[in-house]
């Protein structure tokens, strides 16, 4: 398992329970989420913005950057957009940053509307990708020292989201809530 290549005590048991919690929360309902191709790294860097005409604004013009695109939940793709997106908003009251994802959780759901699973996997599906996106910038620190620099701030920011998710017990209903309170 990856977490053994977590050297810090306090990472490697918020990676542990988050695994833990993927486990019981979200593995079993697989079975019931709904499977399509997805990208599986929509983040800032792969996604194409065009001006409007009157430059008040930017609409999504495309995508780059396809060669992790793999067939899985489609709910993933959410998880990873958000994971991506709250880690690097992340504000010092974790709340605030549910809140500002909720008009992005509310337009993915007025064109693909969540299952119940789906939307109750959520959480978990945010916690793991971060968890995932710490252990490999660590993993790449240490195997290819070259890219240091390019990873380096996703490790303390990954770890700062993963903790501040897991430290609020609430956090769990503002994620689920955050689409209903945008619309």
């Amino acid at each position: 398992m990856l977490v053994v290549a977590i050297e810090d005590a306090s990472n490697k048991s918020n990676a542990e329970k988050v695994i833990r919690n993927f486990e019981e929360f979200v593995s079993p309902r697989l079975s019931s989420f709904r499977k399509g191709i997805i990208h599986t790294d929509l983040n800032g860097h792969n996604i194409i913005l065009k001006q409007d005409p009157t430059g008040s604004a930017y609409h999504v013009a495309g995508f780059i950057d396809f060669n992790d695109s793999i067939q899985t939940c489609i709910v993933f793709e959410l998880g990873v957009s958000l994971a991506h997106i709250m880690r690097d908003m992340l504000r010092p009251a974790v709340t605030d940053t549910v809140e500002l994802v909720g008009p992005l959780v509310s337009g993915y759901n007025s064109v693909l509307p969540l299952t119940p699973d789906e939307l109750d996997s959520l959480y978990h599906i945010v916690l793991a990708r971060s968890v995932f996106l710490a252990i490999n910038a660590e993993r790449v620190c240490r195997t290819d020292p070259a890219n240091t620099a390019h990873v380096i701030s996703s490790i303390s920011k990954s770890w700062a989201f993963v903790h501040a998710m897991l430290s609020i017990p609430s956090i769990l209903y503002n994620l689920e809530n955050a689409s209903r309170k945008a619309d």
